[in-house]
């Protein structure tokens, strides 16, 4: 299955400046997995040293933040979409 993928603007350099790419995966487990395998420079923004999603990093799937799902192991259908927030925050 393939789904869009939709980017903010601080992360597009990344993948060639577009705000959105495709990932083709199974389940949305294997989509974030492909989506760092095909553009690499992703992986450092959005993942921590253990492999653990930056805490200033949100990823939406459908409109469901990720963190709160019970697992990862979730079949792709057709009009799935992940987002990826970067949280601002200042002073």
């Amino acid at each position: 299955m393939e789904i869009p993928v939709h980017l903010p603007s601080l992360l597009r350099p990344s993948v060639g400046g577009g705000d959105q790419v495709a990932v083709e995966a199974e389940t949305l487990g294997e989509a974030l997995t492909v989506l760092v395998q095909r553009h690499p420079l992703l992986r450092f923004h959005l993942y921590d040293e253990r492999g653990a999603v930056r805490t200033h990093v949100l990823i939406y799937y459908n409109g469901e933040s990720v963190a709160s799902l019970p697992t990862l192991d979730l079949p792709l259908r057709p009009g799935d979409e992940l987002e990826v927030i970067n949280a601002v925050s200042g002073g």
